[in-house]
């Protein structure tokens, strides 16, 4: 990530590549500063490299599809009081909350079916 890229959009203290990819997607943030970004080629490029990663990463059958396929379990629901998805979505209980962001992620990465059921404090 270049640095000229935070400070176009503000964000100079902003630690990692998932934190700066929220805040500059955020509604909160559209405007000048995404405007300015949008102009930016060296930050168009690499926010379309983002998208091929990321649809590469959807498009992966993962190893629950490339094991069961259709054949699979349909959907299956997990509840839980808040996830740990990100720096976007707050969190209060700590661990727990953590805890199932993780099980969330792992059955992503799986291609697993799985369906997070939770409360948005606002």
């Amino acid at each position: 990530m270049e640095p000229r890229h935070r400070s176009a959009l503000g964000s100079p203290g902003l630690r990692g590549l998932g934190a700066y990819r929220q805040s500059v997607l955020h509604p909160s943030k559209r405007g000048a500063r995404l405007d300015e970004a949008a102009q930016d080629v060296g930050f168009c490029e690499q926010l379309q490299g983002w998208l091929r990663q990321r649809r590469n990463y959807l498009d992966d059958p993962g190893w629950y599809g490339r094991e069961y396929g259709a054949r699979g379990l349909g959907r299956i629901a997990y509840f839980s009081m808040e996830f740990g998805l990100g720096e976007a979505l707050p969190i209060y209980s700590g661990g727990p909350g953590i805890l199932a962001g993780d099980y969330l992620k792992t059955a992503s990465d799986l291609n697993v079916h799985l369906v997070g059921v939770g409360l948005l404090y606002q």
